[in-house]
């Protein structure tokens, strides 16, 4: 049985928002597994507010447009690797958790054997990073 759901909505669309509110998403594992207590119920009010109200308009800095401008680049020079762009990823069986690669791999069957997560730091983060 195949309980997995994929949406090919664009990342930053109404659309992907809709299918990621109140979810626990790969952004917020890191608050739910090591974060204070006052942090984590920040998270749930977070996720309950994402159910109720109105969803808030995508903010996109330059640093944000440069990493998807340097996403496609990558995702060029891997074409053999044939990286499938997807939006939001989640299951039937735990509805409450879902991803957002930047693309998936799958092997000669269809199976998903692979997540890709494309990363543009700055200079500044690069440098730190490196040494």
């Amino acid at each position: 049985m195949n309980n997995i759901i994929i949406s090919d909505a664009p990342q930053g669309t109404e659309e992907w928002l809709r299918a990621r509110a109140g979810k626990i998403t790969g952004t917020r594992l890191k608050t739910v597994v090591t974060s204070k207590k006052t942090t984590k119920e920040e998270l749930i009010y977070e996720l309950l507010a994402e159910k109720l109200a109105p969803l808030p308009e995508v903010y996109q800095s330059w640093w944000m447009e440069r990493g998807h401008r340097v996403e496609e680049v990558v995702k060029k020079l891997l074409e053999e690797e044939k990286i499938e762009s997807v939006g939001f990823i989640s299951r039937t069986d735990i509805d409450w958790i879902g991803i957002s690669p930047d693309g998936i791999i799958r092997n000669e069957e269809g199976k998903i054997i692979k997540a890709i997560e494309v990363k543009a730091p700055s200079p500044k983060i690069f440098v730190k990073y490196f040494l």
